[in-house]
């Protein structure tokens, strides 16, 4: 005996309709006794089916379906066909038959991450803690002819944990991360990945798999391991699309072109049509009406998703710089939202991108909470740099290949409709061909970067962007060989075509987190790193290791220690820098390794990095290229300060002659480089002199006022309007550095000295190096921070003023004191500080010591 699952007429089996509702009945032939097993009463304690309305169009609902399910670690088609069980002559009658969401979380009837469970699964083997590979549930829908003739097909939802597939009639409409399937290991197989928590996938049933009267569904639900957690089951809708309803767009995004010329962009429809975009000049559009004479280009490509939907692939172009346009995207009668765009500058050789390491939405357990830290993080970088052409992102745009909400999730930011995006195959993205239908890279190419696994997402890809030829590698397939041969084909076509060469895969080979001690990791470190160097690729960008790194330049795996800071590089030919992105979206971090731990797994060592940073805070790096010069700054999205930044000048290029802004600051000064920063960010101009040059004073000591304008150019707001009342009676109103001497006092990073006639802040008088101290500690210190208890100075003990202050500044990098005579360090805090160590000082404070 079938279940039955009956919306039109009343039926002798299965269900009854009462009044117009739904109400599954068992029949005595589904009587208890005819089960394998007796069920327990906490497995069956929520079996009884309430009456349920139906809405016409809809099929299915846990609260209306009834299941039968087999949990038994027994494959239902026995020694028959493999799939005899999804059929709906099998009898399934000695199935028991309950009322979903079905699942169970380490054997007990509890929610699994959040998803309510009314019937228990059998979890485990008999007598042991191991899973069940694989649980079966069948149900009918009852179609009479005027139903099945108004239906183009049936769309709905389904939440799983782990794989899953959908038959109807014995015709396969749906997988869910079971390409992994083998055939001849019959029906009970792990099948999956080890992820957190139930996902949701889209199910289509084309109109020609039903038939008039009884449709059998069948479902196979999969673990992924024999020591999973959870198992979880949930059919949430099945509801007609009827053939005169209009299609819907949806996944929507805008990519990168062939060029700067082109954009590509790639949606989804909910059943087969033609596509298309349609694309006109932004001054066209009135908001309501599309502009007649768009110009269109038909789908270039377009297939079925892994998830019975169907994708299409188009491109735009050829486009004119500097200019606006909008876009629509889908077919007559059905048409996406109007979305926006613009170009830039061609032929320039400047531009600017963003770097996006590991979205990996869903990869917290919660998806809408990623979504909204990825969404931020775009939020941001658009608003710091409304300048920038794309985005890149390096891989890992979702947790799980085939879990259609978190790319819902991914694309949920306006900007991947407004800004094009390139993408790299991630390892959580290859496990089905979503990425490949979600994303139309340009020039992808199958015959490299391929497993030779038709059901995952597979290829490498190139384009040109102004003078950049960026190279896309699925670093899924690791095979050096198939990637060093595309680099070599697409160098060779299109290399005369651009200056620089930047390669991207997802897993970073110079990483300093969880992954850097993987043997696959250190073999691509070791093995692809000189095939890159080699043919000429000057940065590679990376993520997978939910942290960020930047190499040293590197030749091949060897380090160049020709600048000792690595914040300015010129690398030579066959010399390349190496940064690896961290998580975008805050979904996942991994713990920095230690020098020793990654250095034991490689039997190069650990000697490439330039800097590692892990703060637990969401990322992003701005990429500027200026003809020669590519800037790569790295940004945290909460205060938005930047935490590293390195200038890389084109191996190949003239190398431009390093000048001093100062008359009296040759390049070879011991604080040349922190002066220049810091008249490079507008922090100093020093003095004027008569033949037109500046002086800086190095040795000079520096005022407090200076100090005062100093830190405001830095660290204050340029909207701060000073009081109309001095904080301090030695600094008038209209002195030149009023403001910014106010600004110290409202922030209480000084209070001056008091006096029986007020408070005096002694603008003229040299500042000593305590005080200094004290002051960046109190812009730059966490609140509660503790002091050591050895100072690392002689001259400073537990009764120096400021000592906790200098024991910071110290702690950071900022300052090192002086070594004595007798070997130890001094800080000489009582001494004024020069404006070169004043210059250091900042400098130290903002991007680090210089490691010379």
């Amino acid at each position: 005996m079938r279940s039955r699952i009956r919306r039109t007429t009343g039926a002798a089996l299965g269900v009854a309709l009462v009044g117009g509702l739904l109400t599954a009945v068992s029949t005595p032939a589904l009587a208890d006794t005819s089960l394998p097993t007796p069920i327990s009463d906490d497995r069956a304690a929520d079996s009884a089916a309430a009456a349920v309305d139906l809405a016409p169009g809809q099929h299915l609902s846990p609260e209306a379906t009834q299941w039968r399910y087999h949990d038994l670690a027994q494959d239902p088609a026995g020694d028959g066909d493999l799939l005899s069980w999804t059929l709906a002559d099998y009898d399934d009658s000695a199935w028991p038959l309950e009322n979903g969401p079905f699942g169970a979380l380490r054997g007990e009837k509890v929610d699994v991450s959040g998803q309510p469970v009314t019937t228990l699964l059998n979890q485990y083997k008999a007598g042991t803690t191991s899973n069940v590979e694989t649980f079966f549930f069948r149900a009918e829908i009852d179609l009479d002819a005027a139903e099945l003739a108004d239906i183009s097909r049936l769309t709905g939802t389904v939440r799983h944990d782990d794989a899953l597939a959908v038959w109807v009639n014995g015709e396969k409409v749906g997988g869910f991360l079971d390409d992994a399937f083998d055939p001849t290991l019959g029906n009970m197989q792990y099948l999956g990945d080890s992820r957190s928590a139930p996902i949701v996938s889209s199910v289509n049933v084309p109109g020609d798999v039903l038939a008039e009267g009884e449709n059998q569904i069948a479902i196979a639900l999969y673990q992924d391991r024999a020591s999973s957690s959870d198992i979880y089951f949930n059919f949430e809708s099945l509801d007609t699309v009827a053939i005169d309803e209009p299609l819907t767009v949806s996944d929507v995004v805008l990519n990168v072109g062939s060029d700067e010329t082109t954009r590509n962009v790639a949606w989804y429809l909910n059943d087969v049509a033609d596509g298309e975009v349609q694309w006109a000049p932004a001054s066209a559009y009135d908001g309501v009406t599309f502009p007649a004479n768009a110009t269109s280009t038909p789908s270039a490509r377009t297939g079925q998703t892994h998830d019975g939907r169907f994708y299409h692939h188009a491109t735009m172009g050829p486009l004119t710089e500097n200019a606006s346009y909008v876009y629509r995207v889908g077919t007559e009668g059905s048409w996406s939202e109007v979305h926006e765009f613009s170009t830039g500058a061609f032929g320039t050789g400047a531009f600017e991108f963003f770097m996006i390491g590991d979205a990996q939405i869903g990869s917290s357990g919660n998806v809408e909470r990623d979504t909204a830290g990825w969404t931020n993080t775009l939020d941001v970088a658009e608003e710091m740099f409304p300048d920038a052409a794309f985005i890149h992102s390096v891989g890992d745009q979702v947790e799980r290949a085939g879990a259609e909400n978190e790319y819902v999730g991914f694309l949920a930011p306006e900007q991947l409709r407004t800004m094009p995006i390139a993408t790299i195959n991630g390892n959580h993205d290859v496990g089905t061909t979503a990425y490949e239908t979600h994303f139309f890279m340009p020039n992808l190419d199958k015959d490299f970067g391929n497993s030779g696994v038709d059901t995952r997402s597979q290829g490498n890809y190139w384009y040109i962007y102004d003078n950049v030829l960026f190279i896309g590698l699925n670093s899924n397939v690791m095979d050096v060989a198939t990637h060093e041969a595309f680099v070599e084909k697409v160098l060779a076509e299109q290399g005369e075509n651009a200056d620089w060469v930047v390669a991207s895969l997802h897993h970073s080979m110079f990483s300093v987190a969880n992954h850097s001690i993987n043997q696959n990791i250190v073999g691509l470190r070791n093995n692809l790193s000189p095939v890159l160097s080699e043919l000429g690729v000057d940065v590679v960008l990376m993520g997978h290791d939910h942290s960020y790194s930047r190499t040293r330049v590197m030749e091949g795996r060897t380090p160049v220690e020709t600048w000792d800071d690595q914040l300015e590089v010129h690398p030579e030919e066959g010399q390349t820098v190496y940064v690896t992105g961290n998580s975008s979206s805050g979904s996942k971090y991994y713990d920095i390794r230690t020098p020793e731990a990654i250095g034991a797994a490689d039997p190069n060592g650990y000697n490439y990095v330039a800097k590692a940073w892990q703060e637990y805070v969401p990322s992003f790096a701005h990429i500027e290229v200026d003809g020669d010069v590519m800037t790569i700054a790295s940004y945290r999205t909460d205060d938005r300060s930047s935490f590293d930044e390195v200038v890389v000048h084109r191996a190949g290029a003239e190398e431009p002659e390093v000048t001093s802004p100062f008359v009296d600051v040759p390049t070879d000064s011991l604080f040349f480089s922190e002066i220049r920063w810091l008249f490079e960010r507008g922090i100093t101009t020093g003095w004027p002199t008569a033949d037109g040059g500046a002086e800086y004073r190095p040795l000079d000591s520096i005022n407090r006022d200076a100090m005062a304008a100093f830190l405001f150019r830095e660290f204050g707001d340029e909207g701060y309007r000073a009081p109309e009342t001095s904080p301090f009676v030695d600094v008038a109103t209209d002195n030149q550095f009023y403001k910014e001497i106010a600004w110290l006092a409202e922030n209480e990073i000084s209070t001056g000295w008091a006096t029986p006639a007020g408070a005096e802040f002694r603008p003229l008088s040299p500042i000593n190096r305590d005080a200094m101290a004290a002051f960046l500690f109190r812009i730059g210190a966490p609140e509660g921070y503790v002091a050591p208890a050895v100072s690392p100075f002689k001259d400073v003990t537990d009764t120096t003023a400021y000592r906790t202050e200098i024991m910071w500044a110290a702690e950071q990098g900022i300052t090192f004191g002086w070594i004595g005579n007798d070997g130890t360090a001094q800080f000489q805090p009582l001494s004024p500080i020069a404006r070169d160590a004043m210059a250091a000082f900042l400098s130290r404070m903002i991007q680090g010591p210089l490691e010379s």
